[in-house]
């Protein structure tokens, strides 16, 4: 009666912390991947930046900036009206437009990634899911299972078949899985409320159930994208970038010059009264060392963006490496486990059948019934680092065709 009172408090306590949660919507893994890009936290912190991008590169197209000016003097003409066209906008648009591409080119690639990343996160938080509520489930079937063993084993003691050891050791077995099966209902919530943040849900309550089962990957997701991954996208194209930054400063050193052109008028005299005309251009002067600390500043951008791709490359390559060697280590492991899940089941089976037929002591059922929940509890582990490498491996290797 103590494992099955036990049973029911931590039942009743469950039950009682999902009681106000009857109305859960259901996520598939694919609902989970589309909710967390369009509500979760991060989506918009990581938009910015190519937002940013796309208004550099806007800025960068405007061909002429005038400036006007107004000014009064008391000497003859009193009101002048000038405006000036700087020429900049013609002689450096060019290197300009190439900085504001291939910006938001590195941008675009930079978003694309943590858009992925984005993925890799909710799909492997889905996948943890899910595998800590089938342990949840297989250690409460397991207390089942314990309890009913221990009600057998009494009613063999009271018909003189067991012992009063067998009957202690069964109850310790239905006490152990019992409290095994309360931590792991705990975890699974908590897997759960994890996997709620990611798309923007409080995490307060459980607010969602799992719509898909822990099975096989799917074979087409095993097929690995093919192109260059985007973290060396964004690097290259923040190459580009800061060589088309130091282009752009060297060309800056002699400056830009303008053209003028207005009026001014008011002769207080009444001598001059008409508007008179005036035309100018304005050439910048190249003092030496001009615009020299902006050169040098691009200069080390353009070195360290140079080493951060030498960098991103080998960093790239070898977590390509290591994700697909995990990813085909975790399938094999799979294989071999899934080998052995009905050979531990039907020896759990026969040791149960040899035990009430008096031919097989109660430590050999206990020991056969915990090696056939090892083995599931190892098959699980194994799917979910499949899982977990499969996704690994698209993260890694996402382009942008993917």
């Amino acid at each position: 009666m103590t494992v099955r009172w036990l049973s029911f408090i931590l039942a009743t306590a469950l039950l009682g912390y999902l009681e106000p949660l009857r109305a859960q919507q259901a996520f598939s893994r694919r609902g989970i991947i589309a909710a967390a890009l369009t509500r979760g936290p991060l989506v918009a912190l990581f938009a910015a930046d190519t937002i940013r991008a796309v208004a550099e590169l806007a800025s960068a197209r405007v061909l002429f900036q005038p400036l006007l000016q107004t000014s009064y003097t008391t000497s003859s003409p009193q009101y002048h009206v000038i405006a000036e066209l700087p020429l900049d906008g013609v002689l450096l648009r060019g290197r300009r437009l190439a900085v504001g591409r291939a910006t938001l080119r590195s941008a675009k690639a930079q978003y694309l990634f943590n858009r992925a990343s984005i993925v890799f996160d909710a799909d492997t938080a889905y996948t943890r899911a899910i595998a800590a509520t089938a342990r949840a489930a297989l250690s409460r079937r397991t207390a089942i299972d314990a309890d009913s063993l221990r009600i057998i084993v009494a009613a063999r003691r009271d018909a003189g078949d067991a012992s009063e050891l067998d009957v202690q050791l069964a109850i310790i077995s239905a006490g152990q899985q019992a409290n095994l099966a309360a931590l792991d209902s705990v975890a699974a919530i908590a897997r759960l409320l994890d996997l709620q943040s990611l798309i923007g849900l409080s995490a307060d309550s459980v607010r969602i159930v799992l719509a898909d089962s822990l099975t096989l990957p799917p074979t087409d997701r095993t097929i690995p994208p093919r192109g260059t991954p985007l973290r060396i996208v964004a690097a290259s194209s923040n190459v580009d970038a800061s060589t088309a930054r130091v282009a752009l400063e060297r060309r800056s050193r002699f400056g830009s010059p303008s053209l003028t052109a207005g009026v001014e008028k008011g002769d207080p005299t009444g001598a001059q009264t008409q508007a008179l005309p005036t035309v100018g251009i304005s050439l910048p002067i190249p003092f030496p060392g001009r615009n020299r600390g902006v050169v040098r500043v691009a200069e080390a951008e353009r070195s360290r963006a140079v080493a951060a791709l030498a960098v991103v490359t080998l960093e790239s390559s070898r977590q390509v490496s290591r994700a697909r060697r995990e990813l085909v280590a975790a399938a094999a492991r799979v294989q071999r486990t899934s080998g052995l899940l009905a050979g531990a089941e039907r020896v759990a089976a026969l040791a149960l059948t040899a035990y009430r037929e008096g031919a097989s002591p109660l430590p050999s059922v206990l020991e056969a019934r915990r090696n056939a929940r090892d083995i599931l509890t190892q098959y699980i582990d194994e799917l979910t680092a499949l899982w977990t490498a499969l996704a690994a491996e698209t993260l890694v290797t996402s382009t942008e065709g993917s």
